[in-house]
């Protein structure tokens, strides 16, 4: 069977991509994906909050050009001190 290399699947651009992200604030996590990506066409919907509490989850849609903007936009969100997680 040897080592079997999965290649990355075609994705066409531009389109709309969900990125998970994670904090504490929901008021900090918008101001950051407002710094980062803008407002004009994207959606930031709730997703879940942690059992104490003491994180929240939002579903952020935003279209992307290519992929390299798309992992552009993950870096920057990740690299936020709002945000805890980007999935």
């Amino acid at each position: 069977m040897g080592n079997r290399v999965n290649p990355e699947p075609e994705i066409t651009y531009p389109r709309q991509w969900l990125f998970k992200i994670i904090g504490a604030d929901r008021a900090s996590l918008e101001d950051a994906v407002a710094k980062i990506i803008g407002t004009d066409g994207v959606t930031m919907s709730f997703s879940n909050i942690s059992s104490q509490g003491a994180y929240i989850a939002f579903n952020v849609e935003a279209e992307v050009s290519s992929r390299e903007y798309r992992d552009e936009i993950y870096q920057r969100l990740k690299s936020h001190p709002a945000v805890k997680a980007v999935l």
